[in-house]
């Protein structure tokens, strides 16, 4: 899982950084922040929220919770790119590989980043652009499992195959609109920080 292996890679990353010493600290390479843009599962027609998104943590692949044990599959792959990467690479890739599917997702989402469905209700729908129309029907709107306490169609689960429709991509549109000005905000507090340390270097 792709999401799952940039969760571990970033995690280790800045936990790495807490604990360099303050050369480390100004290796360019290193990661300074993390900022999460969560998004959640769009709800098919018919669902009360549609054409909304549902939560990150409550609409999860298979319907049902993270689990408490890594992820073989991810850790190893997450681990052999820190090992070659990393200043401490052997620690930093053992203790990925010892890091739990619940535990890489707690310690991103503990940031605070940002949560695409949390905004005010009667958000009003965005217009496509021309070249955005085209993405209408593209991509998967995610696998057709069971939302909590509302259960699919027959109808519902094919269409969630087959990619966002109209509104729904109208509606993603609207909410990362609404969400800029903090996307801004890490963007320029980062850069202020970046200059700041390059300030007091001799």
């Amino acid at each position: 899982d792709n999401l799952l292996k940039e969760m571990l890679i970033a995690a280790a990353l800045l936990e790495e950084k807490k604990a360099a010493g303050d050369e480390q600290l100004k290796d360019p390479g290193l990661l300074q922040c993390a900022y999460p843009v969560l998004v959640g599962r769009p709800h098919p027609p018919g669902h009360p929220e549609y054409p909304g998104m549902g939560t990150f943590f409550t609409v999860q692949g298979g319907g049902g919770r993270y689990p408490d044990v890594p992820s073989a599959p991810s850790a190893e792959a997450a681990a052999a790119f820190l090992e070659e990467r990393t200043a401490n690479g052997a620690l930093v890739a053992h203790a990925t590989l010892e890091r739990s599917v619940a535990g890489a997702v707690r310690s991103l989402t503990a940031l605070q980043g940002c949560q695409l469905w949390n905004h005010p209700p009667g958000l009003a729908e965005a217009e496509l652009s021309k070249e955005q129309m085209e993405l209408v029907g593209k991509g998967c709107a995610g696998p057709a499992v069971e939302l909590e306490g509302y259960a699919l169609s027959e109808e519902q689960r094919v269409a969630c195959g087959g990619g966002l429709d109209e509104r729904q991509l109208r509606m993603l549109k609207a909410q990362v609109r609404h969400h800029l000005p903090s996307f801004h905000e890490i963007i320029d507090r980062a850069v202020a920080s970046a200059a700041a340390e390059a300030a007091d270097e001799p």
